[in-house]
């Protein structure tokens, strides 16, 4: 844009809320049916080819419905989905980004369809999401129970203290899952949620 006064900083209008009531738990999503969130956001899956990926909501007869990620993860390229933590369907200037100050963990839970896959856990602010990327917070083997992604539901617990300093935690954007390591497989996640402590950590609904 042209113009003759010197623009403000996009820092400078950006808006956030810590979303809920004040209660310890906020879920985001139990992944239940819809493209949308509690926060309006989305989800979508990323690729750089000859790597490849799509997500879905499950639909297995008897199986709890999930947010579904297959991939074909290749040597070369890249690939993952995301969420997003705020309504991005709104223009730029009227965005409301997560405030996670009031949280102290990210949960969700996630399993494999083979186990053993190997799954990047990312994060993003405002900043990092206007620059269509995200920081690496670890590999989710970190934060499961038993070390690593099974065909079981584990319950994955990510402290917000382990955000990694570039993160602004009052206006988280998105939260991404990469793949680690080459060939074909798929994971799913359940109930993605914000809480205080962790006796507030959300059950795998039945």
């Amino acid at each position: 844009a042209l113009r003759d006064i010197f623009p403000a900083s996009p820092h400078a209008s950006r808006k956030s809320a810590s979303p809920g009531d004040g209660s310890p738990l906020f879920i985001v999503s139990h992944f239940d049916g819809g493209m949308r969130n509690e926060l309006g956001g989305v989800f979508n899956s990323f690729a750089r080819e000859p790597s490849s990926a799509a997500t879905s909501i499950s639909d297995r007869t008897g199986a709890r419905p999930a947010l579904k990620l297959e991939f074909d993860k290749r040597e070369i390229g890249f690939c993952g989905m995301w969420v997003h933590l705020f309504n991005s369907t709104a223009p730029l200037e009227s965005r409301v980004y997560l405030d996670g100050s009031p949280f102290s963990f990210i949960s969700f839970w996630i399993r494999g369809a083979s186990g053993g896959e190997r799954i990047r856990f990312k994060i993003a602010d405002a900043s990092w999401e206007l620059k269509e990327d995200a920081v690496e917070v670890g590999e989710l083997s970190r934060f499961l129970p038993f070390g690593s992604i099974t065909t079981e539901w584990q319950r994955a617990v990510v402290p917000l203290e382990n955000l990694p300093n570039e993160i602004r935690k009052n206006e988280l954007a998105a939260i991404s899952f990469e793949v680690a390591s080459s060939g074909k497989g798929a994971v799913e996640v359940k109930t993605l949620a914000f809480s205080r402590d962790l006796a507030s950590l959300p059950p795998l609904p039945p």
